[in-house]
């Protein structure tokens, strides 16, 4: 997926909670296709993120301790703000073009959807087939 007008591969980060279903053939692809996984992020500490991006950085960004220290509940939208943009910052030295979300358990907000405007890519691994009984 390399771009003509670019002269480089896309630059992927990879976000992930406990799972990361997919992202170490995300990693296979991309030195196939031409993208190249820089690092990945987890909100959770122990993730298999870590060991499926076989060595790429990873960083912990863990978002129970991060709603702890500020005595809120994972459901208040301000707060996600503010981790989503100390994740903005998390991922800044890596310098991601794009963002895939594997195994992502929480929405994100504005503040990471604007910094990546069309940027940002959900991978759902479960069967959302509609099944009439």
């Amino acid at each position: 997926m390399l771009n003509a007008s670019r002269s480089r591969p896309l630059a992927v980060a990879v976000l992930a909670s406990r799972r990361a279903p997919g992202a170490a053939q995300l990693v296979a692809e991309g030195q196939r296709r031409g993208w190249r996984v820089v690092a990945g992020l987890t909100s959770h500490p122990g993730s298999e993120l870590m060991e499926s991006l076989g060595g790429l950085p990873v960083v912990v960004h863990d978002i129970a301790a991060f709603y702890a220290e500020r005595g809120a509940r994972t459901s208040d939208r301000a707060v996600r703000r503010e981790y989503d943009r100390v994740t903005l910052e998390l991922l800044a030295p890596y310098a991601p073009d794009v963002l895939v979300l594997c195994g992502y358990l929480y929405l994100v907000t504005d503040v990471l959807l604007d910094a990546f405007p069309g940027r940002v890519i959900n991978v759902h691994d479960s069967d959302l087939l509609r099944v009439d009984s």
